[in-house]
């Protein structure tokens, strides 16, 4: 009986070292972005552009996400949450992806996995999934300007996607992007009815490339945003925050997720399920969507922690 029971334990830990083994550890290289302030002096504003509201959710969303992937998994952690008086810029958001794609490149660690979230503003035609995230020192008018034009000003999710494609590293991009407070939505919905791109339809006929970006996303590295580009995502509730302490759709399931997973190995797969699962939370309008080509990725089971 007893040779029997060392039998039987031997084998259940081998099979749960087996388990583990299927579960790389990853090297995190995390860029963590929150653009929360917005100019305010409105000298310095195109003539017709209404301006951004603030958006405090954006600095709490970046630290919070700062925190969940900083475990000791981590080879590279960045972060650029803004103050009113140091606003994040798109020149600082590129060179700070640059710095991120160098590093890991250069280091060589056992499964490198590189993560960029971004919270803040977006601005999308909500026809081929094209997303431009706002930088704060963002002030000109959106109105007859196409995706080239705006890719020039703001943060085009395209080009920081190719960046990274281009290190051949498995990546993740997490998007999100939201407004807080019904006065800002009221402001929102009026900027999406007067600066909407009027020459997006015509420019996707003429290129198909803009049109794909959404079947170029649906790939091995996952994309994931906040809502369907084209339509306003709301700020939630900070899970166990102070009341009226709020964040993006996408921060908030990352952190339910990482709760859920507290007594096991939180894993790519895990993480990226739970961000688009209907009904991990019962948040209204806590959503997060993605065009991810699941079955297509190697790395979905890197254990994050």
């Amino acid at each position: 009986m007893k040779t029997w029971y060392i039998r039987w334990l031997l084998i259940l830990l081998g099979l749960s070292n087996w388990q583990v083994s299927a579960q790389p550890g990853a090297s995190l290289y995390v860029l963590s972005i929150g653009s929360a302030d917005y100019e305010t002096n409105f000298t310095q504003y195109e003539a017709g552009f209404a301006g951004w509201p603030q958006l405090p959710a954006a600095a709490t969303s970046a630290r919070q996400m700062v925190k969940l992937l900083g475990s000791s998994r981590v080879a590279y952690l960045d972060s650029l949450i803004s103050r009113p008086n140091s606003l994040v810029t798109r020149a600082a958001v590129l060179t700070a992806v640059r710095k991120l794609s160098t590093r890991a490149l250069r280091e060589h660690r056992p499964n490198p996995l590189l993560i960029f979230y971004f919270a803040g503003h977006g601005v999308s035609e909500g026809f081929g999934w094209n997303l431009f995230m706002m930088p704060g020192n963002f002030t000109a008018t959106i109105t007859g300007r196409n995706a080239v034009s705006m890719g020039e000003l703001a943060v085009y999710a395209g080009d920081v996607y190719d960046a990274l494609a281009e290190t051949k590293l498995p990546f993740v991009m997490l998007l999100d992007c939201c407004y807080e407070g019904q006065d800002e939505k009221a402001t929102l919905r009026a900027l999406a009815n007067q600066q909407t791109f009027q020459q997006v339809a015509a420019l996707a006929q003429a290129s198909m490339a803009i049109v794909r970006k959404m079947n170029e996303f649906a790939e091995p590295n996952p994309v994931v945003f906040s809502a369907v580009p084209g339509q306003l995502a709301e700020a939630v509730p900070l899970p166990g925050g102070k009341p009226g302490k709020r964040v993006g759709p996408v921060c908030r399931r990352a952190m339910l997720a990482s709760a859920q997973a507290a007594e096991q190995p939180l894993t790519l797969d895990r993480l990226l399920l739970a961000l688009t699962s209907p009904v991990l939370d019962t948040a209204p309008k806590s959503v997060a969507i993605s065009n991810w080509d699941r079955a297509a990725c190697s790395f979905k089971n890197y254990r994050l922690r």
